[in-house]
């Protein structure tokens, strides 16, 4: 791997915290409630019936652009997993060949669905 490739990888895996961010925000915007909601029966309150469409809109672009930031970041670290042989680490004796590339794509699809479906009213 080129001193370039490398940069290029390193500035990819670090979109993970904008993305972060962004989804702190959209959860953030989604967990707000009124001062004067009331529990109606376990998790859901009286504040879920009132919430701002704004909000709503928020929450899932923050949601959406955070699953894309996180999902170039996660390719850029499988890249980088590749490129160092820890991918392939079964010959070394490691032993967890495959896991960390496993572990991106299913974060990365995880975040995918949670961010993409439709919010519940």
């Amino acid at each position: 791997m080129t001193g370039t490739e490398a940069n290029r990888i390193r500035r990819r895996m670090l979109l993970i915290i904008p993305g972060m961010i962004l989804a702190i925000i959209g959860d953030y915007c989604m967990g707000l409630e009124p001062a004067d909601s009331y529990a109606i029966s376990g998790m859901i309150s009286s504040g879920w019936l009132t919430i701002a469409d704004w909000r709503i809109a928020v929450s899932n672009v923050g949601g959406m652009l955070g699953t894309a930031l996180y999902t170039v970041a996660a390719l850029a670290f499988i890249r980088y997993l590749h490129s160092t042989g820890l991918a392939n680490a079964k010959e070394n004796g490691i032993g967890f060949s495959s896991k960390p590339t496993l572990s991106a794509w299913s974060g990365a699809s995880w975040f995918s669905c949670i961010s993409i479906l439709p919010a519940e009213r």
